[in-house]
């Protein structure tokens, strides 16, 4: 795994590449992936191109006619979501009935498949659950 310093605890994910200062203290007992230390950096980042002016007026989705929601964001790629993940998500949207999923569209091929499993449960898919493009500009993305 890179771009994420911690494990992932996923069997399909055998390396995490790290640097001496991100590794935890004991790996072996804190990661299912072997870790992989780099001489200096595992990953540069650059922290002043995402940063966003939060002058700008706020994005507002709710109006007088909506009920308030709880949206349930999650913008991994979609192999990234465990079975176990999306067990709790159908449950809390069968719980509350103003809630929504929201995820990231990537790949759209998995959108029937998503929408198929939350049916199965009993939840109106096509009013709950909720897809997000996959956006170039980062301060938009940050800023939805």
């Amino acid at each position: 795994a890179l771009g994420y310093p911690s494990t992932l605890g996923a069997s399909h994910v055998p390396y995490m590449l790290l640097d001496r200062h991100a590794a935890p203290p004991r790996p072996s007992t804190m990661l299912s992936e072997r870790l992989v230390l780099q001489p200096h950096c595992y990953q540069v980042n650059d922290h002043r191109r995402i940063t966003i002016n939060l002058q700008q007026p706020q994005r507002t989705r709710r109006s007088a006619s909506n009920p308030p929601t709880h949206l349930l964001a999650n913008f991994n790629q979609v192999y990234k979501i465990s079975s176990t993940a999306y067990t709790l998500w159908c449950g809390v949207l069968s719980r509350s009935r103003h809630s929504r999923l929201w995820l990231l569209r990537q790949p759209a091929e998995a959108e029937p498949f998503l929408r198929a499993e939350l049916a199965a449960c009993g939840i109106d898919a096509g009013r709950r659950l909720l897809f997000a493009a996959v956006l170039r500009d980062i301060r938009e993305h940050l800023l939805r």
